[in-house]
């Protein structure tokens, strides 16, 4: 069995909310670029808020921290979580720190 194909999904990275197509759990995706090691991205579907999330890639380049709030959780309140994730490979040359592959290191989950 494999695993259902991800819809490519183009926007620019300028801090705005742009439509997107193809996404059962978003139709609006804003993507911001903060600085050469931070993205911060936040979908919403019909208006509301999906999540909110921010990827920062240590000094080293080796770790990925992504803190993201939830907010469609079953309790009624947002779910905050920390993931982080090291580095397989190596950047691109002239590509964002993030863009790579990445490996599932720790999960932090916590209602808040």
């Amino acid at each position: 069995m494999s695993a259902r194909p991800k819809p490519e999904i183009k926007v620019k990275a300028d801090g705005q909310m742009q439509p997107v197509t193809g996404e059962r759990y978003f139709d609006m995706l804003m993507v911001k670029v903060v600085d050469d090691k931070a993205v911060e991205w936040a979908p919403t579907k019909g208006g509301k808020d999906f999540v909110k999330s921010k990827m920062t890639v240590s000094a080293d380049d080796n770790t990925l921290t992504t803190n993201w709030m939830y907010y469609l959780s079953p309790s009624g309140g947002p779910v905050t979580d920390t993931d982080s994730q090291t580095r397989v490979g190596k950047t691109p040359a002239g590509a964002h720190a993030i863009s790579n592959s990445w490996r599932e290191a720790k999960q932090d989950v916590s209602p808040t």
